[in-house]
């Protein structure tokens, strides 16, 4: 089985630091593969430690509210 390194990119709209654990902001970005640069769809986007999540659409796109103190887990099965 190969192993697939997928590089991502992230933008962070309406990121500001309050001080507030609770307040949420929306991340968008998209996935594409190390190799290949092409978009890489159907990858989850989880919120770590909840069940909140989204997938990459058919371009790797994606857009999920999260906690500001959130770290993102992604998942992708692949070749």
């Amino acid at each position: 089985m190969k192993k697939l390194i997928v590089v991502m990119m992230i933008l962070i709209n309406g990121f500001h630091n309050s001080g507030e654990n609770n307040e949420k902001l929306i991340i968008t970005g998209q996935v594409i593969g190390a190799t290949n640069n092409q978009p890489l769809p159907d990858v989850i986007v989880l919120e770590k430690g909840t069940t909140n999540g989204t997938s990459t659409d058919a371009k790797g796109n994606y857009r999920i509210e999260v906690k500001n103190t959130a770290t993102l887990v992604f998942r992708f099965l692949g070749y």
